[in-house]
């Protein structure tokens, strides 16, 4: 089969990047023929504050960068070449690239088509989102998921999608899982971008509770990626009001992949108390890296995990349960994280390639809920 996407990928951060490079790469594994065409430019720099360009990041071979977010011709051409081909990808990431994706969509409606969705609204609501997010998705054949809860929302959304939900794989997989620290200090880790939904308030207050029911329990937090909202110095004012100065490392600034997996092996757990969600690309490279983690019950997360195995789940906002959460996770430690070690096989993403070739010879009266 010969396939289209079009979408952000490496040296593009980030974990849609990221996705994008293993979906292809995957069906390429397959057999098929895949075209690559992502963004030279995703957004104004007024809009996006993080980095551009993974400087450590390599560029797949034959990737195309040639969209422009204020270029339709960019649009207007990666569509023509795309239509001839049997089955185009799309990622859906924001409603600011509606637009973009909704001209390309037309000019490939009469090629089957994939949405290959990862919010269906964004985490900081915009103007007009769910009119555009529904003008933008409409016109696919098929769409795939990876929670059901995102399958709810998109069937609310649009009732007359087709969607299909697939899991995500981690992006980063260890080549083999490295040993936990020494059991003393525990330590925790919440890597990544740092935005008000992740719930960084709640883990340190969380933290400060647990600490004061175990004193002589030494811990360990590590907060480590690019610092949006709230600020690093805003984070740090927080940890010194709390009296968690020895306790709490903040490290801001972009993680590549090569340190993102370093700085999750250096440590016991995540710690992902995120207030909303979609699904989390951390979850499965903790996982993947053979490391237990805390989140809460919002949006898709606790389909992502095993409860009471690999991971420990809280209700959101709730820094009591944080601080449950890692006295049960600690007592525990040793059956959670051999258990997060098996979490993940190396073919995951090949099968992910799998069942997206079958969605989209699947026949249109088809949808799946899993």
């Amino acid at each position: 089969m010969r396939i289209s996407y079009i979408g952000p990928l490496p040296p593009i951060p980030g974990g849609i990047a990221q996705h994008g490079a293993h979906l292809t790469s995957a069906l390429e594994r397959a057999g098929h023929e895949v075209a690559r065409w992502s963004w030279k430019s995703q957004y104004p720099k007024l809009l996006y504050k993080g980095m551009r360009i993974d400087p450590d990041a390599e560029p797949i071979p034959g990737s195309r960068f040639v969209l422009s977010w204020l270029n339709p011709i960019s649009w207007i051409r990666v569509g023509l070449r795309a239509r001839k081909t049997d089955l185009v990808l799309v990622p859906w990431v924001t409603p600011f690239h509606a637009i973009p994706i909704l001209v390309i969509m037309g000019l490939v409606r009469r090629t089957s088509s994939l949405c290959v969705i990862h919010n269906v609204l964004p985490h900081e609501r915009m103007p007009f989102d769910r009119i555009l997010t529904r003008l933008a998705i409409r016109p696919a054949t098929a769409s795939i998921v990876h929670s059901e809860a995102q399958q709810r929302l998109l069937s609310d959304l649009l009732p007359e999608a087709r969607s299909h939900v697939v899991q995500m794989p981690p992006h980063l997989l260890a080549a083999s899982s490295e040993p936990p620290p020494p059991s003393s200090p525990f330590r925790l880790i919440q890597p990544g971008f740092v935005r008000p939904y992740k719930g960084v308030d709640t883990a340190l207050r969380g933290l400060r509770i647990y600490l004061d029911r175990n004193p002589s329990a030494a811990t360990r937090f590590t907060i480590v990626g690019d610092f949006w909202d709230p600020t690093a110095q805003e984070v740090q004012a927080l940890v010194e009001s709390l009296g968690l100065g020895e306790a709490v490392s903040i490290d801001d600034g972009y993680v590549s992949d090569a340190k993102m997996l370093s700085e999750i092996t250096k440590h016991h757990a995540g710690l992902l108390p995120y207030s909303s969600a979609t699904q989390s690309g951390l979850i499965p490279a903790i996982l993947g890296a053979g490391r237990p983690v805390i989140t809460t019950d919002v949006g898709g997360l606790v389909e992502q995990v095993r409860p009471g195995e690999n991971a420990v789940v809280c209700p959101p906002g709730d820094p009591s349960a944080i601080a449950d959460a890692i006295d049960h996770l600690r007592t525990n430690y040793e059956s959670f994280q051999a258990i997060a070690d098996e979490s993940w096989s190396d073919t995951a993403w090949d099968d992910v390639a799998r069942r997206v070739v079958d969605v989209a010879q699947s026949p249109p009266s088809a949808a799946s809920p899993g």
